[in-house]
């Protein structure tokens, strides 16, 4: 399993990329990324051009300010042009017309494999 290493406060955690539902640019802090988890939300001084080619595999663009992880992604709302996930109280993300469709050609091939 692939982790992101963070540091939290004075202590240095591992994050299990299987546990990360979508990380997305910081929305006051310049250069850092917000990692949301079932877990609880974390801050990493990083961009997101270079987590997405760290992890091509686990993350994937839907918009310019966020990653998806799409094991995590519950469906695909057309008509909003938005994906969801299992747990409701994250919210729905909106989707870019650009990444929209590979988004859901890949997430649906990914289904696939598991099946």
């Amino acid at each position: 399993m692939a982790t992101i290493i963070i540091k939290d406060g004075n202590t240095l955690r591992k994050l299990d990329l299987s546990t990360i539902y979508y990380i997305q640019s910081h929305p006051q802090k310049p250069h850092v990324v917000l990692i949301v988890t079932g877990q609880g939300n974390y801050s990493l001084r990083a961009s997101l051009t270079e987590l997405a080619k760290l992890y091509p595999d686990a993350l994937v663009h839907c918009n310019r300010q966020t990653l998806v992880n799409l094991g995590k992604v519950q469906g695909f709302d057309r008509e909003r042009k938005s994906l969801f996930f299992e747990q409701s109280d994250l919210g729905d993300i909106v989707c870019s017309r650009r990444h929209l469709s590979s988004l859901i050609k890949r997430w649906c091939q990914e289904g696939r494999k598991i099946r």
